[in-house]
């Protein structure tokens, strides 16, 4: 993935870290969780809405999300297998209303 979706300069603090680092130290884990979680669904739901061009770039930067959801689990909510895995991203994409599909 490109720097501007994995890990954007715009989004480094003055220490060199990442946002969702200090988001952790300033508002817990199940905050920043919750604030990926809806990040995510923003992406997935304008990929291919807002620049068709960057439909591809808006999925990159939810799965992005996902990813540090899944960093920030405590490790017995992590599924145990790739299937598990996959079965977690389905389980919330299918929570999402149905005009999100």
């Amino acid at each position: 993935m490109s720097n501007n979706v994995n890990h954007p300069s715009h989004y480094k603090m003055a220490d060199d870290r990442d946002l969702l680092d200090h988001m952790v130290e300033m508002y817990g884990a199940e905050e920043v969780i919750s604030f990926c979680k809806l990040n995510a669904l923003k992406y997935i739901s304008r990929a291919g809405k807002k620049d068709p061009k960057r439909t591809k770039e808006d999925i990159e930067k939810a799965m992005v999300y996902l990813e540090h959801i899944k960093h920030l689990l405590p490790s017995s909510e992590l599924p145990k297998e790739k299937d598990d895995h996959n079965e977690a991203i389905d389980s919330f994409l299918d929570k999402l209303p149905e005009r999100y599909h």
